[in-house]
């Protein structure tokens, strides 16, 4: 949707908020200034949250899997930055912000076949193993969606561990295919 039509949205009172998923922070932007405070929109990519935050304010992060792939109840690096953010603490969200970039990593990769022009397909089989490794059982995925192979769980399993991420969002941690 143009910027334009999320403003004639933003005029019914229905509509109390929107996920802008365009993967344009200017898109979002403009939607931000054309429907000041009648919606709560966010940008909902996680590697904008910071610059989307301390410039613009952004009020919330919908829709979006990092925050229970890149954060547990044992540790929310994502929530705690975001409040330094919202705080004006800009160099210690920084900090917090730069320390996820080996996680944040592999969930931008993992999603590069989703923005695929040619022809996307979707995540869905590693977000599910993700979400076993963190603990919740997410189960199998439906036809015509393929899981994982052994091989498939273990390299990615590697990775999150390569990350440095997984013992502290998960202490104990244990790779599991």
């Amino acid at each position: 949707m143009t910027p334009e039509t999320v403003e004639r949205l933003s005029r019914i009172p229905a509509v109390c908020a929107l996920k802008d998923a365009v993967n344009d922070v200017a898109h979002t932007v403009r939607c931000w200034e054309l429907c000041g405070d009648r919606i709560v929109i966010s940008d909902p990519l996680e590697e904008h949250l910071l610059v989307t935050t301390l410039h613009f304010n952004q009020q919330v992060l919908l829709g979006t899997t990092p925050v229970f792939l890149m954060q547990s109840p044992h540790h929310q690096p994502i929530q705690q930055y975001w409040e330094l953010a919202r705080q004006r603490k800009g160099a210690e969200a920084a900090r917090l912000f730069y320390e996820l970039k080996p996680l944040r990593t592999i969930w931008t990769e993992m999603y590069q076949v989703l923005w695929n022009k040619d022809g996307a397909l979707h995540p869905l089989p590693f977000i599910k193993h993700w979400m076993d490794q963190m603990g919740m059982r997410a189960g199998p995925v439906r036809p015509p969606m393929l899981n994982l192979s052994a091989e498939e769980k273990s390299r990615f399993n590697e990775r999150l561990k390569a990350s440095g991420w997984m013992d502290r969002l998960v202490p104990g941690w244990q790779p599991t295919t």
